[in-house]
């Protein structure tokens, strides 16, 4: 994604279990080097995330003791912005302000589950908002984004739709080639701009 000078990349990755969900996360994350990280993520599936970032060498408590990390409580979010229409201003306050002051020191990688709450819910046009909230923020600030969604919330057929219209929110698509089901809902929507392969886990 390019608007002028500014470079950003939004992707969504589709997982099958919480396993997949924090391995492909603190393999994504463990790749960045000087940059600053922002999870947006439930605390459940945080402490997963962790324990795989420490496997993989990255220095935890380090990073959020530095400030190179910061972890935002995505339960903590959805309850303060609404669990029907998102509020953009809170959203603005609560995460484009930390996205914008990483920012002042580099470059900023992002992984949001915020919008997979919503999912879980039923609330497709809440999570098609927070997707804009995102866009718009990736048109001001060079970042590199990860939004990630169970597979599960797209099986049956009405919910087909929302598949297609939450991948064309985003640059790429992605599925680890572990997850049968989201890899299966990928091929079967025949989506363009899915990625094939994608196993940042070997």
């Amino acid at each position: 994604m390019t608007r002028g000078r500014i470079q950003s990349e939004h992707f969504v990755q589709f997982f099958d279990t919480p396993d997949s969900r924090s391995r492909n996360v603190a393999s994504y994350v463990s790749k960045t080097r000087d940059q600053r990280v922002l999870l947006v993520v439930r605390p459940v599936n945080w402490r997963l995330i962790s324990v795989d970032l420490s496997r993989n060498g990255f220095d935890v408590d380090e990073a959020l003791r530095s400030g190179r990390m910061a972890v935002k409580d995505a339960d903590a979010l959805l309850a303060i912005m609404g669990e029907r229409k998102p509020n953009r201003e809170i959203f603005m306050k609560e995460v484009a302000s930390v996205v914008r002051q990483m920012a002042l020191e580099g470059g900023v990688t992002i992984y949001g589950e915020l919008v997979d709450l919503y999912a879980t819910n039923a609330e497709f046009d809440g999570a098609m908002v927070i997707e804009g909230f995102w866009n718009e923020l990736a048109q001001e600030i060079p970042m590199t984004l990860m939004c990630g969604y169970s597979a599960a919330h797209f099986v049956s057929a009405g919910t087909r739709g929302r598949l297609s219209e939450v991948c064309q929110a985003h640059a790429h698509t992605r599925a680890h080639d572990a997850d049968l089901l989201a890899a299966w809902l990928l091929d079967t929507a025949r989506l363009p701009f899915h990625d094939q392969p994608f196993s940042p886990q070997s």
